[in-house]
Parts: structure tokens; C-alpha cells; sequence
């Protein structure tokens, strides 16, 4: 049994070495429609978020940032979290305590595919979660 697991572990490791963390994404910028892109919906009673699963910061002036669309405003949220992960599990960024959600930076990621969770605590103490992937194509 031992020797199992240290085989499967050892292929995991082997399997997520840095450079084959991030995914290249499902489809190439070519094939993109930038106008007309999915979102991930989150609801709770009246309140809503919607995160983009695409993003293109590509110097066009269409999606050029990672824009969420909400009604959750300071006044009906307590906590706020936010992880982007590679594939490999590492967190590459990380946002506690406030919102809207954002990317500052989007020139820290390569094009790809990335894994995304959140979790907002609203002020009825209701708890909004949820998990997802981003895909961000410049070319």
C-alpha cells in the first residue's frame, strides 16, 4: 500500500511540475466571440454575482479587465474571499475582505486556464460560495 501511494504521489508530482500548471485554454482568441461571453451565476434571495468566464486583456478595449457583475454592495456583506489557483492547486492570487472582486494585476498570469473560489458572508449571515474556472486569451 505504501508503495502505491508513492507511486500515485510521484506521479501527481511529476504531473505539476511549474511549467504545466496552467492549461491552455479550451479555445484560441480567433475563435472568441469578446461581445458575447458566459458567465458564472450566484444568487442568494435578491442578491446576485456573476463571474466572467473569459477575460482578454489584449489592448482591444473589449473585456480588458475582470469585470464581475453584482448587486452586493458594502452595506449587505460582512466577509469577502477570492482565489485564483493553477492547476496544481497553488493560489497565484488572493483578495480577503473586500469587494467587488478584482484582478489588479492581470499581467502577472499567462494565458490559460485557471480555477477560481470564492465565498461572501452576506449581513444576514447567509453565506453566498462558489467555484469555478477563468480563462484569460490574449492572443
Amino acid at each position: 500500500m505504501e508503495k502505491l501511494f508513492f507511486i500515485v504521489f510521484l506521479l501527481f508530482a511529476i504531473s505539476c511540475k511549474e511549467n504545466n500548471c496552467v492549461p491552455k485554454a479550451k479555445f484560441d482568441f480567433n475563435n472568441l466571440d469578446e461581445s458575447n461571453l458566459d458567465y458564472y451565476k450566484y444568487s442568494n434571495d435578491l442578491l446576485y454575482l456573476d463571474i466572467p468566464s473569459v477575460f482578454t486583456p489584449n489592448g482591444d478595449s473589449v473585456n480588458e479587465q475582470f469585470l464581475i457583475i453584482t448587486n452586493i454592495s458594502d452595506s449587505n456583506f460582512v466577509a469577502a474571499d477570492f482565489k485564483i489557483k493553477n492547476s496544481c492547486d497553488k493560489t497565484l492570487y488572493k483578495q480577503n475582505g473586500t469587494f467587488p472582486f478584482v484582478i489588479p494585476d492581470v499581467d502577472q498570469f499567462e494565458d490559460g486556464t485557471y480555477n477560481f473560489d470564492f465565498s461572501i458572508v452576506l449581513l444576514d449571515k447567509k453565506l453566498m460560495t462558489g467555484a469555478g474556472v477563468i480563462m484569460i486569451i490574449r492572443k
